[in-house]
């Protein structure tokens, strides 16, 4: 080979991308980005009439489809299915890559998991039954189990986000597992729609009671004047995108009444192909941007949406744009005449007040009587003290204190507790008579356990409608979903390995690179809220299973949620997220499909990976009835939580010495060109 011909391959093995090490299945979570991968190696080397490949280990991952989990023929590969290119998970999941995101357009976030049992095949308990992977509970007239019914349905969601089985159809990749009744799917998205809309104003309002338990002292120091540190800022940034998580809901809860208008009769649609391609624009949206799509689509320009719901979409964009607003305001730096412009959209102090046993009084006239000389013979400084003393003292988020407030006037008041940093007063009030004390946020002038998004649920545009009359439909509609189905197919080109589940967090594609390629292990991460306190969701994780079984339903390993050697669940709290760690376990079937966990085993191996023979399995997703009571699940509101599942091979497996990943680089970017090379 010549001096120009070797240069020309050190450059095409810099445009290399590198083969996986790890990969990861991100579950209902998003990952921020992903990479194609498909076999190359560093470019063949010819010498006389040999030919030598520069080798790698690789372990590649797809979503299953009918076409390739069940009939086994061979998923695609090549750049072109990269997210990065086609901008769809759902072209890019099924094919050989790293990463399967399923964060969107699988409805994975609307299903419930109901307490359910393992169905098996008839003969024992050999194989679960593929068909109908789970048994629900039938009631008797007293409220008791009377039996458990095998009869569920693997379903789909279609565009309106409906679960829907079709007879004799064959289902891969994500299907929810549930039951069926004949109620129709514009009747069931009416029915669902309006519990949603009380489901997204409750966890908005729970974002926001989690936003001033856990930053209390920040709050108390912003309420005050304080100069935060340089190292604070992070802490305003966090709060800026809670506060938008939380606005995010309020949308949501808009878009579910507006779904819910749109199944009825008194849309129009009396289509129900119209009726689904306008529900379908909601996707990816948030409430202006699906109105706006409803004006301009071809089949739903007719479509008039009620007027009941202007308000609460303007106060929706208020919100969003003062958000904005003080992330701007933020970017511009550091200091703190800087970063109180930022504070102004989140928390004016005007509307904070402090509730005495005569009256209430804001911060500037606490201020004002007691002055700095800290007069305490004042009648405010007095009537504070004396609610203070008697457990009367409250603080005060009235509807003009800032996004708190706003959200507040949405969804009701709401009540939570500050803790304040030590050694700061209000106004004389020392801060250790001050922590724990209850923060009420105000709906309004007052205190109104309705917001204006309960106003519009129970109103005649929204809570009195119906769908129109039932038309022959081919569809069952899951009407209740017990669990879910994923369907993972594997390949590697190591040889003698098994696939692995890998609880701890590892790189996908190379051990040290970017953020943007790293793994987060498998693990299942809880939402803590008023309602779903640390101790509840133990008491419910317990009953975690994911059970992996292979493609005639043979059960290869079950994994459940990290215990200690007393059975209790074990994970790390950061702010409302509860992230336990899943393992494999061993465990025991009953014959009526109980499955109880034993001992944490102590190797993570799921199944022998042959090189370059793809292997598939499924992950049956569900929680164990034999532990759950009605004191474990008996709460108003269902639990909100994210899974991810990562695999590993048994294998050391080496990526390529050269990628566009590693260093500075990062995929897409192209390589600066090189300096000419004489002949």
């Amino acid at each position: 080979m010549n001096k120009q011909q070797s240069n020309q391959m050190a450059s095409l093995r810099k445009k290399l991308i590198a083969a996986i090490a790890m990969l990861l299945v991100a579950c209902i979570m998003t990952v921020s980005s992903t990479y194609a991968w498909f076999t190359l190696s560093t470019a063949p080397e010819v010498k006389g009439i040999s030919t030598n490949i520069g080798a790698n280990g690789n372990l590649e991952i797809a979503l299953g489809t009918v076409d390739s989990f069940i009939d086994g023929n061979e998923p695609s590969s090549g750049t072109n299915t990269s997210i990065d290119v086609t901008n769809d998970y759902k072209v890019s999941n099924i094919t050989w890559g790293n990463l399967i995101d399923l964060s969107e357009g699988y409805g994975l976030d609307k299903i419930n998991l109901y307490p359910s049992q393992l169905n098996f095949t008839a003969g024992g308990t050999t194989a679960i039954n593929r068909t109908s992977p789970l048994k629900f509970p039938k009631y008797g007239a007293d409220g008791r189990v009377t039996t458990l019914d095998g009869n569920t349905l693997l379903g789909q969601a279609d565009a309106t986000g409906v679960f829907t089985n079709t007879a004799g159809t064959q289902y891969a990749g994500v299907s929810a597992v549930g039951s069926s009744s004949s109620v129709s799917k514009r009747a069931f998205a009416v029915k669902n729609g309006k519990l949603a809309i009380m489901s997204y104003k409750r966890a908005a309002q729970d974002v926001a009671i989690g936003i001033i338990a856990n930053n209390g002292d920040d709050l108390a120091m912003i309420a005050l004047n304080k100069a935060l540190q340089d190292g604070d800022m992070e802490i305003l940034e966090t709060m800026i995108a809670d506060l938008t998580t939380a606005n995010n809901n309020i949308s949501e809860s808009i878009k579910a009444a507006v779904q819910v208008f749109l199944a009825s009769d008194q849309s129009g649609l009396t289509d129900d192909t119209l009726w689904e391609a306008a529900a379908g624009l909601a996707e990816g949206k948030d409430i202006v941007g699906f109105i706006d799509a409803l004006k301009t689509a071809a089949d739903s320009q007719n479509v008039t949406i009620p007027t009941e719901l202007d308000s609460v979409i303007d106060q929706y964009k208020a919100i969003k744009q003062n958000l904005i607003n003080a992330k701007e305001e933020l970017d511009k730096g550091s200091d703190w005449a800087t970063v109180s412009a930022a504070v102004a959209y989140l928390l004016k102090t005007e509307g904070i007040m402090f509730q005495g046993v005569k009256d209430s009084y804001t911060l500037q006239e606490v201020k004002d009587e007691i002055g700095t000389e800290m007069k305490m013979d004042g009648e405010i400084a007095m009537d504070l003290m004396d609610a203070v003393t008697s457990n009367q003292f409250k603080i005060l988020f009235s509807a003009d204190s800032g996004v708190f407030g706003d959200i507040a006037t949405l969804t009701g008041s709401y009540t939570t507790s500050m803790t304040f940093p030590s050694g700061v007063s209000v106004s004389g009030i020392p801060a250790t008579l001050l922590n724990g004390r209850p923060v009420v946020v105000e709906s309004g002038s007052t205190l109104k356990p309705k917001g204006d998004l309960d106003i519009m649920a129970e109103s005649s545009a929204i809570a009195g409608l119906q769908a129109p009359a039932a038309s022959s439909d081919p569809n069952a509609v899951l009407t209740n979903t017990y669990g879910y189905l994923v369907d993972l197919l594997f390949r590697t080109n190591a040889a003698d390995s098994q696939l692995l589940l890998q609880t701890d967090a590892a790189g996908r594609i190379y051990e040290n690179g970017s953020e943007d390629t790293q793994g987060n292990g498998a693990n299942v991460t809880f939402t803590i809220t008023a309602e779903y306190t640390k101790a509840k969701i133990d008491a419910l994780a317990k009953a975690f299973r994911v059970v992996f079984m292979d493609k005639d339903g043979k059960i290869i390993a079950v994994a459940g949620l990290n215990t200690d050697d007393n059975g209790a669940i074990v994970g790390t709290v950061t702010g409302n997220a509860y992230k336990v760690n899943l393992y494999l376990y061993n465990y025991t079937l009953a014959d009526d499909g109980a499955l109880t966990l034993g001992t944490k085993k102590t190797d993570a191996a799921l199944c022998d990976m042959p090189s370059n023979l793809q292997v598939g399995i499924s992950a049956l997703v569900y929680l164990e009835g034999k532990d759950i009571t009605n004191k474990e699940a008996g709460v108003f509101d269902s639990l909100q939580s994210t899974m991810n599942l990562q695999f590993s091979s048994s294998v050391d497996l080496t990526p390529m010495d050269y990628s566009d990943l590693q260093g500075q680089g990062q995929a897409g970017e192209t390589p600066a060109p090189e300096e000419p090379v004489e002949p």
